[in-house]
């Protein structure tokens, strides 16, 4: 019995790595290759995996879908004022900037920049001072939260159509927030400060008492194309070899009931039909 307690400490991380190992052999024969046995581990532990992969749905863009205020009306003075904030920034752009620039419809003759203050992950917004000659705003775009804690005041109909920014109406937004991005939407708040000529510069503090146009902008990925961008059309087919299953994708005009493919000491050889412009394609998988 003494014997059998000292071993067991000795020979548990054998048993372990052996139990692993035989895991990934199993996944091996479903086509999967595991390169960290712990992973078989984590694997089994889960209850869902959730998986996504940038360029299967969506074409790595996004693209501007509404521009809404806080109750969910479409307003069209989101988008001039979020336009405003992009167009006149002078940081890094990102992709929701680029989305939001695509608007060239919106006019900005006339407005000029007065001052900026950057983007900063503390934060999570970019402010810009413009003017164009009759008013002189301060425009801010950022995550909805941090806009809303920085603001005292929401935008009616009109921009002249101001009232307090009650824990009512805070409620009502921030629901709006929730919804939109529960429906897979990238939402972005603004928010705008009428200053005097005297105000020459932009800073961090004057980011306070803000009018949120009870605005936001809700931005989504654009879904690819039935149709690749060159108009060739595709179409997918499955081969099988034992145990191993892989897709290819062939041109349409291919005929894909006389596609010929071949498993042999880890080259999978696909072979098209001589009628068409034959070619025969080598995979090299290394597999442990």
């Amino acid at each position: 019995m003494a014997l059998a307690v000292g071993l067991t400490p000795e020979i548990l991380p054998m048993v372990v790595t052996v139990t692993l190992s035989r895991g990934a052999l199993r996944m091996a024969a479903k086509s999967v290759i595991v390169k960290r046995l712990a992973s078989i581990h984590d694997l089994g532990s889960m209850d869902v995996l959730c998986t996504d992969k940038t360029g299967t749905l969506t074409e790595a863009s996004v693209h501007v879908e509404r521009s809404v205020d806080g109750f969910g009306r479409d307003r069209p003075r989101v988008l001039e004022l979020a336009y405003l904030n992009s167009f006149f920034e002078t940081g890094v752009k990102s992709p929701l900037d680029d989305a939001i620039l695509e608007h060239t419809e919106v006019d900005t003759t006339g407005w000029k920049k007065i001052g900026e203050v950057p983007f900063d992950f503390e934060r999570r917004r970019v402010s810009v001072l413009v003017d164009n000659g009759i008013t002189r705003l301060l425009v801010v775009k950022g995550a909805p939260e941090d806009i809303l804690s920085l603001s005292s005041l929401y935008e009616g109909d009109s921009p002249e159509d101001l009232h307090p920014l009650d824990k009512g109406v805070l409620a009502q937004i921030n629901a709006q927030f929730e919804a939109l991005g529960q429906n897979g939407f990238r939402v972005l708040g603004i928010a705008w400060r009428q200053v005097g000529p005297e105000c020459s510069h932009a800073a961090i503090g004057d980011e306070i008492e803000l009018t949120i146009s009870g605005d936001v902008l809700t931005i989504k990925g654009e879904k690819k194309k039935k149709e690749e961008k060159k108009g060739e059309k595709y179409h997918y087919v499955e081969r099988f070899s034992g145990s191993f299953e892989r897709s290819f994708r062939l041109p349409a005009e291919v005929n894909t009931d006389k596609v010929e493919a071949a498993f042999d000491k880890g080259i999978l050889t696909i072979t098209l039909p001589k009628s068409e412009e034959a070619r025969t394609k080598e995979i090299k998988l290394k597999i442990k």
